[in-house]
């Protein structure tokens, strides 16, 4: 009884955690710009004098590097234009107005840092080069609960040298006025910027802009460390941890080598729908649902409390992915349903071990606890493989990439935790109740005679041939498909999201208080234009029209107004001379007197990472080659090499299949095709786990037959684990795809079906029969560690005696004492 108290005690723990676990996922989740509004920084970037052409892959790079420092890793980087000017737009959502300002300020940091000096004969300053530390001129450092950024200086000779320049303040009283004030500039240009231009009478704010701090000499500059630290950042603002830190990361960052200058921010919409995300988390209720009645059908008060731990260990995984700051995205999602289907997996098999167990006569208490012992190193598997996928695929990835990769990360850890200490509680409490004594936990046991697998040598070698046959046509076509598709239509149809489009952007300055201060006026004005200058373009398309009105000051005080506008177009007008001459023209109306107006028209490259197919297919080849390091690892050269070559061909199938059928390729999915990687890889460690299990019951000197009696055996007990997870994945898919109705995840799931369909037919056909092939075939001798190690160990020397030297005599019982 008091086992049945302790087992309701635990449930109604685990109940609580979840819902304990859900208050602070509704507080502190954030959702990516596909499920909720964000916000839009525009910059202007231009070629430097004398320096290189603007190119949009190299910027896009080096944003999304400091978007990576700035903790958003799901931002839209998108290019207009290349050469000698171009626009940048960076599209994130917030979780704050203060988190605008942080990635503002990591985005417009560029060029190089230089300390200046006011003296009587002049402004004395060192380059970047001369004074700092060329490889990361700041550092971080904490006092308390607070932090300060430092300014490393090349050497303590170099930091002489500059204070010798200071001018002599020693006849001011004033002790804060007798400390010299240095200036710390980026991008300075001596030809035109200077102290006066920042500070004296006549401030220019194009030059102050360039300062980045000031800082008071002594007290400041740490002679021990030689490091000039600042209390305060460019607006004066004294520092927070997340400012200084984003301070540093942000002068840190290498240049882009163009200058970069902010224009103005807009809000954007859910490019999927706010609605949508609600739909994911009813589609992912709905799978876990029909995974607790299903288990609870099949195996009683044993599924009831696999279905409690599933349940704690996926909200477990969620709040983890929001602490640590991952976003909802597609790519949560579905490394949030691979991190489901492996914990259901796990739990199943170990179910089955219980039953096996309970069969060969055992009682429930005891069968539970050899079950669960025998599935251990199965669960370790599982969760493990999936792990070093999970693990590199976050190393290598970059954006949302990084985000699948960090939340099953989570996930697999979770999994194999909660399994290991939640669920075995929950079944060693229910083991050994008066319940389980009744009916086994529920737990529907068939009659049962032990079973002698007989050895079919020659069905085998005959099915080795006919599976092998059929698995090299599969592979041959396969990649024949990618080959010809690649050649005709291309490997992939490209869906809208994913092709990159083109924009219009207008800057118009004006002294004019009424010059179009609607924006319907101006949008009217701009199309009309061009379509009395060219009748061909009078209902040209547009989407996506911006309009901004912002009163400025020029350096005289004198208000001015300026005006942003843009609007997205098709790539194809973009680079239309005929659409580009019309708006040179237009150019020329909307200038009027005393003002300046410039037109970009040019494609719109979208710089992610995940936009690049051949990056995409990339990250999957080497989540494969990580996990078949695993193998290689954890089973042995036999199941390497099947794994290798079935991965390949899974790979290569799915992707064929996809492109042949047109399917739209969006951003999502590359993560359809790392869950496939990893799903797979759980079913490989189901069978060849197993047949390890079996071949140690057969002895060291087993027979080919044993083997194939092991893996008759094995393959006997995967395969309805196998399908079970395959149609988990095939029912998980058709939730998402109706529940959202969003043609962009549909692909991403659409290729996640066919690829663990097609993967799980293909490791129950032809992997036995390519792991036997190869061990019949494949001989090679095995190192022994042993005697390579007693090759290197240190030999001792022996001892020489020389008879001639005086030695110690004893005598036996010389020194007992009582």
């Amino acid at each position: 009884m008091r086992r049945i108290w302790a087992f309701i005690v635990m449930v109604a723990s685990l109940v609580l955690g979840v819902l304990f676990c859900g208050q602070p996922i509704a507080e502190h989740l954030t959702y990516s710009s596909e499920f909720a509004n964000g916000v839009e920084l525009v910059y202007s970037l231009s070629r430097r004098e004398g320096g290189r052409e603007i190119n949009p892959s190299t910027i896009g790079d080096k944003v999304m590097e400091r978007l990576d420092k700035a903790d958003i890793k799901n931002a839209h980087v998108e290019v207009v234009g290349e050469g000698d000017n171009a626009e940048l737009r960076v599209n994130f959502t917030h979780r704050n107005l203060n988190e605008i300002e942080l990635v503002k300020k990591q985005i417009k940091a560029t060029g190089e840092l230089t300390i200046l000096v006011p003296t009587n004969e002049g402004d004395y300053y060192l380059t970047g080069t001369e004074f700092f530390d060329s490889d990361s001129p700041l550092t971080l450092t904490y006092v308390g609960s607070n932090a300060y950024p430092g300014f490393k200086i090349k050497s303590k000779a170099v930091a002489d040298s500059f204070a010798r320049h200071f001018p002599d303040n020693s006849s001011s009283s004033d002790s804060e006025s007798s400390s010299t004030t240095v200036y710390i500039f980026q991008d300075f240009n001596p030809d035109t910027d200077s102290y006066d231009a920042a500070f004296g009478e006549n401030v220019q704010q194009a030059v102050k802009d360039k300062v980045i701090a000031s800082i008071a000499w002594e007290g400041n500059y740490m002679e021990s460390s030689n490091v000039l630290y600042t209390t305060a950042d460019e607006n004066g603002s004294a520092f927070t941890i997340a400012s200084a830190n984003a301070y540093v990361n942000a002068y840190n960052s290498s240049d882009y080598g163009v200058d970069i200058q902010y224009l103005y921010q807009d809000s954007t919409s859910a490019s999927l729908g706010t609605n949508v995300k609600d739909f994911t988390f009813i589609a992912i209720g709905v799978l876990m649902l029909l995974i607790v009645v299903c288990w609870i059908s099949f195996y009683g008060l044993s599924g009831f409390a696999g279905s409690l731990a599933m349940i704690f260990s996926s909200a477990l995984t969620l709040m983890l992915a929001t602490f640590l700051g991952f976003e909802y995205a597609p790519a949560s999602i579905m490394a949030l349903i691979v991190s489901i289907l492996l914990f259901t997996f796990n739990s199943q098999i170990a179910q089955e071990k219980i039953k096996g167990e309970l069969k060969k006569g055992r009682s429930i208490a005891k069968a539970t606890s050899e079950g669960l012992r025998k599935c251990l190193f199965f669960t370790l598997d599982t969760s493990l493989v999936t792990f070093v996928i999970a693990l590199f695929t976050f190393i290598i990835g970059k954006s949302s990439i990084k985000t699948f990769g960090g939340v099953l990360l989570i996930g697999s850890l979770v999994s194999f935790l909660i399994n290991y200490f939640v669920y075995r509680t929950l079944m060693y409490f229910l083991s050994t109740s008066s319940l389980a004594q009744k009916n086994n936990l529920g737990l529907k046991i068939k009659n049962y005679s032990e079973k002698k697998y007989a050895l079919p040598v020659e069905k085998r070698k005959k099915n080795n041939k006919i599976y092998g046959i059929i698995g090299g046509a599969l592979a041959v076509a396969s990649c024949a498909l990618l080959v010809t598709t690649n050649f005709t239509t291309g490997m992939f149809k490209l869906a809208d999201g994913y092709e990159d489009s083109g924009r219009v952007a207008i800057k118009v300055s004006s002294y004019e208080a009424d010059y179009y201060q609607e924006e319907e006026d101006f949008l009217k004005f701009v199309v009309t234009s061009v379509g009395e200058v060219n009748s061909t373009y009078a209902d040209f398309e547009y989407d996506d029209f911006f309009f901004e009105r912002d009163t400025l000051k020029d350096d005289d005080g004198i208000e001015y107004y300026q005006i942003y506008a843009s609007f997205k177009i098709d790539s194809s007008l973009a680079q239309d001379e005929d659409f580009i001459n019309s708006f040179e023209r237009v150019n020329e109306a909307i200038t009027l007197e005393d003002s300046e107006a410039s037109i970009l028209i040019a494609p719109a490259k979208v710089v992610n990472s995940e936009h690049d197919v051949s990056y995409l297919l990339l990250v999957v080849g080497l989540s494969v080659a990580f996990a078949s390091a695993f193998f290689l690892l954890r089973y042995g050269i036999y199941v390497f090499l099947t794994y290798l070559l079935s991965g390949t061909i899974i790979g290569a199938t799915s992707i064929g299949l996809f492109s042949a059928l047109m399917l739209p390729m969006t951003p999502f999915v590359v993560f359809g095709l790392l869950a496939i990687t990893a799903i797979t890889s759980i079913i490989f460690v189901a069978l060849f786990d197993r047949n390890r299990e079996n071949n140690k019951l057969l002895g060291k000197k087993i027979t080919f037959e044993g083997r194939v009696s092991s893996m008759e055996e094995s393959l006997a007990f995967a395969l309805p684990n196998s399908i079970a997870l395959a149609g988990n994945t095939l029912v998980g898919s058709i939730l998402v795809i109706l529940c959202t109705s969003i043609s962009s995840l549909m692909s991403s799931y659409l290729i996640l079906t066919i690829g663990v369909v097609l993967g799980t037919a293909y490791i129950i056909a032809f992997a036995p029969s390519f792991y036997l092939f190869v061990r019949a075939h494949i001989k090679y001798k095995s190192i022994d560690f042993s005697k390579l190690f007693m090759k290197f160990k240190r030999k001792k020397k022996a001892v020489v005696v020389n008879e001639n030297e005086p030695h110690e005599t004893i005598v036996m019982g010389l020194n007992d004492f009582r």
